[in-house]
C-alpha cells in the first residue's frame, strides 16, 4: 500500500520544494496543496483497507511524521539504500499497517 504513495514521489524535488515554501508564499500555496493530496490519498488507502473509521486519519500522520523526521534528521539516519535502513523502513510499513482493537 505503501509503495504506491512513495513510488511517485521524486525526494529531492519534494524537500526542495518544501524547504522553498518556508520563504516563497507562491511555493508554499504549491506544497500545501500538494501535501493535502498526498494525505488524502493516504488516509483513502487505510480506508479502502478497512481500518476502523477512528485510525487512518492517525495512522497518515504518524507516516507523514516519520517521513520528515527522516528528512529533517538526515545525518542521524540510515542511508536509505542500507540493509538496515530497509529493515527499518520494512518494519514502520508492518507496524503501521497492522490493524489494532479498538
Amino acid at each position: 500500500m505503501l509503495p504506491l504513495v512513495y513510488e511517485h514521489v521524486d525526494e529531492d524535488i519534494d524537500k526542495a520544494m518544501r524547504a522553498w515554501s518556508f520563504k516563497d508564499q507562491r511555493a508554499r500555496v504549491v506544497a500545501k496543496r500538494v501535501v493535502r493530496r498526498m494525505l488524502v490519498y493516504m488516509k483513502g488507502l487505510f480506508q479502502e483497507t478497512g481500518f476502523p473509521a477512528e485510525q487512518p486519519e492517525l495512522r497518515t500522520w504518524i507516516i507523514q511524521s516519520f517521513e520528515h523526521g527522516d528528512r529533517s534528521y538526515p545525518d542521524v539516519c540510515e542511508p536509505k539504500d542500507s540493509d538496515e535502513r530497509k529493515k527499518l523502513v520494512q518494519d514502520f510499513v508492518e507496524l503501521i499497517c497492522t490493524p489494532i482493537e479498538s
